[in-house]
């Protein structure tokens, strides 16, 4: 048994104790998000993972030494300045740059400190999201687990802090606060140019299901095929490694599970516009579904996907709720059944498809080590 098995075990135990499917149930998700994050951000930085065992150290030694004045500048970002000081490339990600520098001053703490600072604001975010959003905080984690956004997280640094960004931007989509909105995608996009890829989800999440809705899946299907080329010119110019190779990350089948995903959505719990949030987040995943298709083509989709389909921990779990539709595709004793079954096979699922690729032979993350082993 590996650390990866026993925290999805104590995970599932805390539950059952502590009425981990009760929406709101904050104490059971802060003591589980406090044994992801000891999983998570007490790891080994230098052995476990990927980008973040290799490129990243070397990026902190190097910012830390700067000084302040050659840092990078927001016409950096913006790619004016195309001769700045030590440019490594990715200059658009000077976010990251200022927060490990930031932290180095005040703190003066290693690359392994870093890393566990790092992953508590990932953590933070995706506390707060899982709180307010979440009808089953259990089931959520459950599908962070199964949908690898966990498992994602131990290498991709830049992509993992603006994606815990975005977590808050779904709060200003939900509240209607489109400057807020705006402000979170461009400060998101600052650690990780592509997060301006989540652009367009204010303006998708509130529209309805129905003929436009289709419209704009249609067209987006359409642009990325055209531009598929410059997608991945622009995302590889984002990332210093290569990125995960396509046998890990299961990208074909990926493509048919948010499809079931919406199918069963649609079919068991058929969006209205007084509700919102359900609404929202299948409008969301159904933008996620059209770029992940072009997975096939370069995997460099599926992080593009990924910001938009993050937010299906929250989604899938509602789903089965129980309340009262004011229209139902199903009849009430095979809507109950769904609604009883479902969700017990689909977490079972997810638990299975982490700790196959958690303890994969080959992996990064076994054999596991924390920082003081």
């Amino acid at each position: 048994m590996t650390v990866f098995h026993w925290l999805v075990i104590l995970i599932v135990v805390l539950s059952v104790l502590m009425r981990g499917d009760t929406k709101g149930n904050w104490k059971y998700l802060l003591v589980s998000v406090a044994l992801m994050y000891c999983v998570f951000g007490l790891r080994n930085a230098y052995k476990i993972g990927v980008d973040t065992t290799g490129p990243y150290i070397t990026r902190y030694e190097t910012v830390c030494d700067r000084d302040w004045e050659n840092m990078p500048s927001i016409s950096r970002w913006l790619g004016i300045e195309e001769n700045s000081v030590a440019r490594e490339g990715h200059e658009r990600n000077i976010a990251l740059d200022w927060t490990m520098k930031l932290y180095h001053e005040v703190t003066k703490g290693t690359y392994q400190g870093f890393i566990e600072f790092s992953s508590m604001l990932v953590m933070i975010a995706f506390f707060f999201y899982i709180y307010r959003f979440s009808t089953s905080p259990v089931q959520s984690i459950l599908m962070h687990f199964g949908l690898l956004f966990y498992t994602f997280h131990f290498s991709a640094l830049k992509q993992s802090l603006a994606m815990s960004i975005l977590l808050f931007a779904m709060g200003a989509i939900i509240d209607r606060k489109p400057i807020l909105f705006l402000i979170l995608v461009a400060f998101a996009s600052m650690f990780h140019f592509p997060a301006l890829v989540f652009l367009p989800a204010y303006w998708v999440a509130n529209m309805r299901l129905g003929r436009g809705y289709l419209v704009v899946l249609a067209a987006a299907f359409l642009v990325t095929y055209l531009m598929r080329d410059q997608f991945v010119d622009w995302m590889t110019d984002a990332y210093s490694t290569q990125i995960f190779d396509n046998e890990t990350r299961f990208l074909a089948n990926k493509v048919i599970v948010m499809l079931a995903i919406l199918f069963v959505a649609v079919l068991v719990r058929p969006p209205v516009p007084e509700d919102r949030v359900y609404s929202a987040l299948l409008m969301l995943t159904g933008v996620a579904t059209v770029i992940q298709t072009f997975a096939g083509y370069n995997n460099t989709f599926e992080r593009l996907a990924d910001y938009y389909f993050q937010t299906s921990v929250v989604f899938i779990p509602m789903i089965f709720e129980d309340v009262k539709l004011k229209r139902q595709n199903l009849s009430d004793d095979t809507l109950l059944l769904a609604r009883r079954v479902m969700p017990y096979l689909i977490c079972a699922f997810a638990i299975w498809r982490f700790w196959v690729v958690a303890v994969a032979p080959g992996g990064n993350l076994v054999p596991y080590s924390f920082y003081w082993q």
